[in-house]
């Protein structure tokens, strides 16, 4: 006889947020650009995340910190990713000039502009 109870199954995977790693290391509403330490800082807190069990790195790039990101930022994140082999999340779309930079909701793109991706890809 077959039991009339089933299981719950989840699938639950943490990502690092771009964010939080910046706000973690140099404030919330900060919006000038890291420092080399800082960078550094943001590198090892991101790479620990991704090989504590991070599946990828996430991004918000519409609201603080993330509007704050420069390009050399993302590059960075992108790159840090990649060297983990790990994915980065593309959360909200960025704009500029009117114009949305990536799309919204984009997985496994490398980043919102053309030189994060290289760096990504």
């Amino acid at each position: 006889m077959r039991s009339r109870t089933a299981a719950l199954l989840l699938n639950i995977a943490q990502l690092v947020g771009h964010g939080s790693v910046r706000a973690a290391v140099s404030g919330h509403l900060n919006p000038a650009p890291p420092t080399i330490d800082e960078l550094g800082t943001m590198e090892r807190l991101a790479k620990q995340a991704l090989d504590d069990g991070c599946i990828g790195i996430s991004t918000g790039l519409g609201y603080p910190p993330g509007i704050f990101a420069s390009e050399d930022e993302l590059a960075a994140f992108a790159s840090w990713a990649k060297s983990r082999r790990k994915d980065l999340h593309l959360a909200s779309a960025r704009v500029q000039l009117g114009q949305p930079v990536y799309p919204q909701r984009s997985r496994a793109d490398a980043a919102h502009i053309a030189r994060s991706k290289r760096s990504y890809v």
